[in-house]
């Protein structure tokens, strides 16, 4: 293991734990080579993000799901960093494989995982603040899943409609509803899928998975951590 920290610091990275961060000791240059052996950070291939869905992760100001308040606090004191950042919910991802369904903001109160089919040049425009949520609607941190591996874990467009058509659907479909109303918000350009419950990423292989992050140090732990073969960064500009 001291070998391991080692070689991270060799890097220009300070490795801080699974559960923690990486924090750049000197900035890692675009294109350079790790010192570690792990290859370059590259951007996704654009002409690939249509095979793909993302599930974004955000900044948490509460425990992770399964956790308590006491183990909260105490992971902020030990970071000294308060809250939880999107690096760090992508982290604690990877280390449960699973993505945790929540009913927030769903009609019918439905537990389900988000995820979003927006090509490349739509997700930049995206990465806004939403005031009326106080959140960024899509962060540079995600995990992606190849789109015939999503549908074979259930996870399936997003119907949009009016309330009537909600009341038409079947019980078993109406996780997937989203409203849409004249003059209302417009969901619609999320391109948005649902997976009813959470989604097990043990249940992929290497290759159904993808996983997006913003600096070579993340890459490295990341890689590092949890064995990962496809980390890239999505270009923000």
């Amino acid at each position: 293991m001291m070998d391991l920290l080692e070689e991270m610091t060799i890097s220009g990275c300070r490795f801080m734990g699974i559960s923690g961060e990486f924090q750049d000791e000197e900035k890692t240059p675009r294109d350079s080579v790790s010192a570690v052996g792990i290859k370059r950070i590259r951007d996704f291939p654009s002409e690939r993000m249509n095979d793909y869905l993302w599930h974004f992760t955000r900044m948490r100001c509460e425990p992770f799901p399964g956790d308590d308040w006491d183990r909260y606090f105490e992971d902020l004191i030990g970071r000294g960093t308060a809250p939880y950042s999107a690096f760090h919910s992508l982290l604690n991802i990877l280390k449960n494989k699973r993505i945790v369904s929540s009913p927030k903001l769903i009609r019918g109160g439905y537990p389900v995982v988000c995820f979003t089919a927006a090509p490349l040049g739509e997700l930049k425009r995206l990465r806004t603040w939403q005031n009326h949520l106080a959140r960024m609607r899509f962060s540079m941190y995600g995990i992606g899943i190849r789109k015939d591996a999503a549908e074979k874990l259930g996870i399936a467009p997003v119907i949009y409609g009016d309330d009537d058509e909600f009341e038409s659907l079947p019980e078993a479909g109406r996780f997937r509803f989203q409203v849409k109303r004249p003059g209302g918000h417009d969901w619609t350009v999320e391109k948005e899928w649902r997976c009813r419950g959470d989604v097990d990423l043990g249940d992929l292989d290497h290759d159904s998975m993808a996983v997006s992050v913003s600096t070579q140090c993340e890459a490295d732990e990341i890689s590092y951590g949890f064995q990962v073969k496809n980390v890239f960064r999505l270009p923000a500009e």
